[in-house]
């Protein structure tokens, strides 16, 4: 007989520090010995919020005359530059390397582009909320 699933689920400060790391992977290891896993990480503590901000402050910029800066975040979106800080931050804690962390980097540039969208057309559709929201 097969061993059944089981779905771990983390997120908010369980995922903030290293040290919450290693305790996820002491978790995922005991539930290994009599299930198989599955395992869901959700967002760092507080990103949901900030994300919700970064949405709010490409609505309230000026269209025309601002670019966001994936790396610094810009005039007018601050809360982009806080996302990534705390996420490089994280990321550096963690030892994150390589093609990880390219793909951080390509995450970062790919909501930079969602928010430039929103602050080209003055318009954040609940479908795009969603999508930037689920990058937590």
């Amino acid at each position: 007989m097969s061993r059944r699933w089981i779905v771990l689920k983390f997120g908010g400060t369980s995922v903030a520090s290293p040290a919450r790391w290693e305790e996820i992977a002491r978790v995922v290891q005991t539930r290994r010995a009599t299930h198989r896993v599955w395992i869901v990480i959700s967002a760092v503590a507080g990103m949901t919020n900030l994300l919700e901000r970064a949405v709010e402050e490409a609505l309230r910029t000026n269209r025309q005359s601002r670019r966001i800066d994936s790396e610094r975040g810009a005039a007018g979106i601050p809360a982009m530059g806080e996302i990534r800080t705390r996420h490089e931050s994280l990321a550096q804690e963690l030892g994150v390397t390589g093609e990880t962390h390219a793909l951080l980097n390509r995450r970062f540039e790919e909501l930079a582009g969602w928010l430039q969208g929103i602050q080209l057309t003055g318009e954040a559709p609940p479908r795009l909320r969603a999508r930037i929201l689920a990058t937590g």
